[in-house]
């Protein structure tokens, strides 16, 4: 297992190192990019990963091929990368509010995959407008940044998204989304400013 950090919080740094690699060691062949992470997730301080103003953005799991599922399901290694990172994202004890997905198969797949290990208190959901060419300034206008909900969907539309809610501009992009990763947005500080806080992604580089 690979970890790489952004902003490192010295304090408690190798007891996390450790608590990652006692629950997470078996999953071989994985990667971890964790971005701006300020709190803990070990037992031993006897609390969860406290991000309650977010929103988090995954990019459906690798799918089929068009002549093998003319519906793009996903493809066993899809499956398997969306469901280590859903437990990864549990055991940190993310909390949910709900999954909204662009009802495509792979995006329903992968929006069930969250639900099992993530269990959003208001389910899952097909939500309108973030199909992969959807108008991207529209939907983000009318997304509460601090709901913690979850959105399924495709590129090029969260990769957009992600640069607007950022930059205010959707044209150059600040985050190289994954099949399977998930991205946590969230406000700086006290600020309405808008920045990556976090990751989880099936590879590094």
């Amino acid at each position: 297992m690979h970890i790489l950090r952004w902003k490192w919080t010295c304090i408690g740094l190798l007891e996390r190192v450790r608590c990652i690699k006692n629950n997470f060691g078996r999953i071989a062949g994985y990667s971890i990019l964790v971005v701006d992470v300020v709190a803990y997730s070990c037992e031993k301080y006897g609390q969860p990963w406290e991000e309650d103003m977010a929103i988090y953005l995954v990019q459906h799991g690798k799918c089929l091929a068009k002549d093998e599922d003319p519906e793009r399901g996903l493809s066993d290694q899809g499956r398997s990368e969306v469901h280590r990172i859903a437990q990864v994202a549990a055991g940190y004890g993310i909390r949910v509010s709900q999954i909204r997905h662009s009802g495509k198969k792979r995006a329903l797949q992968t929006a069930e995959i969250m639900d099992q290990a993530l269990n959003p208190e208001e389910g899952v959901l097909t939500e309108q407008g973030i199909n992969p060419l959807d108008e991207v300034v529209t939907y983000a206008r009318s997304l509460d940044i601090a709901s913690n909900v979850m959105i399924v969907g495709h590129l090029p539309f969260l990769e957009k998204l992600t640069a607007y809610l950022v930059t205010g501009q959707d044209q150059k992009p600040v985050f190289q989304l994954q099949n399977g990763g998930i991205l946590c947005l969230g406000q700086y500080s006290d600020s309405d400013q808008v920045v990556v806080k976090w990751a989880l992604m099936p590879n590094i580089g």
